[in-house]
């Protein structure tokens, strides 16, 4: 495995320096300066002027910007300057689509609230498709061209500064077809579509594929729960995702797009708060951001950096504790881009954040309200790091984009497993005992793919490589020196080509196939502690995962499409208890088939109605997931087959340019049809776990100009979760969900300062969002997470 992931890495560094040179090639190409005369006045005007100049053909992605004014250019410039010095105080930025063709869009600034200046005149620009980029379609695909499901959130400011301290939480609130085992920050698996294995954190790889721009983030681990500020759009793509992305995208991928480094412009924007929790403590955030051109135009540097502390609300009066399930949140991000041509973009970065939990979020049923009574604590920390360089090359009929990235992630988890069976008995008296469990993760991936600029017939053709290992430690006992169960080393390399092509068939049809072929060798180590014994295991495997799509669209903004695709899990090697030693126990690949029907009408951010809606069908065999035993003690196994149907929808409607309703709703039908033996007993027609039946999301925003350039926005939203259980088995019997949440936001802006209040859980429901919080207590069904209490939070941002 080692000679393997050596000669992996050493690939991808030839592909990297061969892409370097390559594009050096291309500067020197493209390093002509011309002459350029473009005179002032409305933009649109002045790109139809800058095209002809330079030869090149530009598209408008929003009508707005056709009638913004700019100050024009003058002067012998290259490319590359001569669009920035054009597109200055506009309220747009640029995106080379090929050598000679670019794209004008609105630029997404953090905290951004420039309105673009107007003058009433007719866009004269020539208008190029939506407006809305999928970029995780690896092909900066527009959304009414993507043959598939894909939901883009994009994160204004005035809902991006009042939740940005949620992470991913903040995306599953406006999306009822994400879910999440709601743990806690840092710590919870996020589910798409109705794909959920298991409510428990264990060896299996994640069902949803968590990127930044085109880094991975996770292979097995938890949610990081990034901070959202300085975000520019999150992209949500269902699944099974196995051609473009390979192993462990079966539900599906979230995209994380921050604001990238502006060489043209100093930035910079702060937003601090301060939140009160009825029956609980008083919590904090604050975070900034800072853009530097250091090279005029060439080069800049991005920082974000970012706090918060989310105050707890259970008490526990035994241990003389308030607040016990507080948290902190520490990190930043630091993002360079160099741009020597207008063809050739290089960006380096990284990130860093810190989540620390004091204690579990969970109570016990018929306990007095948000009151739970142990005798030690269980703290959590998820300690992540992220690093990655890729370049992106235009190029004459194709472009070329690469990205290595490494992440090294610790996550320490301490869970009470006292024995409190006999509840008669005060558990002053019971003997304090603990299970520990630390997580070291060590992965790098590479990613170089050729992508072709033919709108006609697009195409993709690219290798990766993934190498990632997971070393976790056990232990169990007295809270001073636990005694160490088992040491368990997971190690897995995957080398992979993949590509995908679309075949006009007529003149509003077009036929979309790829497939994927991925080389996986897992290997894995169990070391029991309690013994002395050794168990090894080792797995080649070799996969290939088709899709294939077709897509109609009439001469309007309707569009029909279908979709069938396969995604995969790699198998591994997980801890199970046998009698009172661990030992190593394989557990196998899964394969879940796919197949969707969907539409899509009008345009999200061009206004008036749009609507978009699918229906789709999974078969999900060998079904991997994380389980514990009746004692608490995790272990991983295939449960079986099972199948998924479900039906989602998303409209919204804009009468006038002040007002803003959106809608989203979810439902789905799931079962395990062919249980192992050890669920045989069970009736065999129990839903998958975590994911509820249904759920619903509304929401409205409406802005109104005050004198003197300032706004007032209103913004509220409902949120249905429907029911769902814990698990499959016996031992997994108990309901979570079933509750509706309110969330109220005003935000008082003038020019570039913004004032905002904002109230979550409005009628301070109590309901269960979780059953699960400490897995030694599994067994006796008494376990509930309460929502969060109503939360009322008074912020301050600003940008200059």
């Amino acid at each position: 495995m080692v000679h393997f992931c050596e000669h992996a890495l050493r690939i991808s560094g030839w592909v990297i320096l061969g892409a370097l040179g390559f594009a050096a090639t291309a500067q020197m190409a493209h390093a002509d300066t011309h002459r350029f005369d473009v005179p002032a006045g409305p933009l649109g005007e002045a790109m139809i002027s800058f095209g002809q100049q330079a030869n090149i053909s530009i598209g408008l992605t929003d009508p707005r910007l056709a009638v913004s004014m700019t100050h024009g250019v003058k002067g012998n410039y290259d490319l590359l300057r001569a669009i920035r010095i054009l597109l200055r105080e506009t309220g747009a930025d640029f995106e080379m689509v090929g050598p000679h063709s670019l794209r004008i869009a609105v630029a997404h600034t953090s905290q951004s609230h420039a309105t673009v200046p107007v003058r009433r005149a007719a866009p004269q620009a020539p208008l190029q498709g939506d407006d809305i980029i999928v970029t995780a379609s690896k092909q900066l695909t527009s959304l009414s061209n993507f043959p598939a499901s894909a939901t883009v959130i994009s994160l204004d400011s005035d809902a991006l500064v009042m939740a940005a301290t949620k992470g991913t939480a903040a995306i599953i609130e406006q999306l009822p077809m994400l879910a999440s085992t709601d743990m806690g920050p840092g710590r919870n698996k996020i589910f798409i579509r109705g794909i959920a294995d298991s409510s428990f954190n264990g060896a299996t790889q994640s069902a949803t594929g968590l990127y930044l721009n085109d880094a991975r983030l996770t292979y097995n681990s938890p949610d990081p729960s990034l901070n959202l500020f300085d975000m520019r759009q999150v992209e949500v793509i269902e699944g099974p995702q196995g051609t473009l992305y390979g192993n462990g995208a079966i539900g599906g991928i979230i995209r994380f797009v921050p604001n990238a480094p502006t060489p043209s412009r100093q930035e910079a924007s702060y937003s601090a708060g301060i939140a009160s929790t009825q029956h609980g403590g008083i919590g904090n955030d604050l975070a900034a951001s800072l853009n530097v051109p250091v090279i005029l135009d060439t080069l800049a540097v991005r920082a974000v950096g970012y706090q918060s502390v989310d105050a707890g609300y259970i008490n526990d009066p035994l241990r003389g504790l308030n607040q016990i399930n507080r948290s902190a949140t520490v990190g930043g991000r630091l993002a360079i881009r160099w741009t020597p041509s207008i063809n050739l973009t290089v960006d380096a970065g990284g990130v860093y954040q810190d989540i620390r939990s004091a204690d579990g979020n969970y109570v016990y049923v018929g306990a007095p309200d948000l009151v739970r009574v142990s005798l030690v604590a269980q703290p959590f920390t998820n300690l992540y790091r992220l690093g990655y360089l890729s370049l992106k090359l235009n190029a004459d009929g194709f472009n070329l984009a690469s990205t290595t990235s490494g992440v090294v992630q610790k996550i320490g988890t301490t869970y009470d497993a006292t024995d409190y069976s006999n509840q008669a008995i005060l558990i002053q008296n019971d003997i304090p005992r603990i299970f520990q469990r630390n997580d070291n993760i060590t992965l790098i991936s590479h990613e170089t793919r050729l992508i072709g600029t033919n709108p006609d017939r697009p195409w993709l053709v690219g290798i990766s490589g993934l190498y990632e290992v997971e070393a976790t430690n056990r232990a169990l006992g007295d809270p001073a020196a636990p005694a160490p169960l088992a040491y368990l080393r997971n190690e897995t390399g995957e080398a992979a080509l993949f590509g995908e092509y679309g075949l006009p068939l007529a003149s509003r049809l077009k036929l979309t196939f790829g497939a994927r072929a991925t080389l996986t060798i897992t290997s894995g180590q169990l070391l029991d502690n309690t013994t002395g014994s050794y168990f090894s295991v080792d797995r080649t495997q070799l996969r290939l995962l088709p899709s294939i799509a077709l897509e109609w669209r009439n001469s309007g903004s309707f569009v029909v499409f279908g979709r069938v695709s396969e995604g995969a899990r790699a198998g591994g090697l997980a801890v199970e208890q046998s009698g009172s030693t661990y030992v190593g126990k394989e557990f196998g690949s899964d394969t879940l088939y796919s197949g969707e029907i969907g539409f899509r009408l009008g345009h999200q951010k061009v206004g008036g109605l749009w609507l978009s809606g699918t229906g789709s069908y999974a078969s999900w065999r060998n079904i991997q997931s994380d389980l514990i035993t009746t004692d608490g003690i995790p272990y991983t196994v295939n449960i079986g087959n099972g199948y998924i149907y479900s039906f989602e929808g998303r409209g919204g409607w804009s009468p006038w340019s002040r007002l803003n309703l959106t809608t989203a709703f979810f439902v789905n039908k799931s079962s395990l049809t062919s249980p192992i033996a050890r669920f045989a007993s069970d009736d065999g027609g129990q839903s998958l776990p975590n994911v509820a039946g249904s759920g619903a999301h509304v929401d409205g925003s409406y802005r109104l100009p005050l004198p003197r350039d300032a706004a007032l926005t209103f913004t509220g939203a409902l949120r249905y979760v429907g029911r769902s259980q814990l698990g499959i088995g016996g031992l997994f019997d108990p309901t979570q969900g079933n509750f509706m949440t309110e969330t109220g936001r005003m935000r008082l802006s003038w020019r570039s300062f913004g004032l905002s209040l904002s109230v979550d859980n409005i009628a301070n429901v109590r309901a269960n969002q979780f059953a699960f919080g400490n897995p030694f207590g599994v067994a006796a069904e008494n376990q509930d997470t309460p929502l969060q209490p109503r939360t009322i939070r008074l912020g301050l941002d600003g940008r200059f």
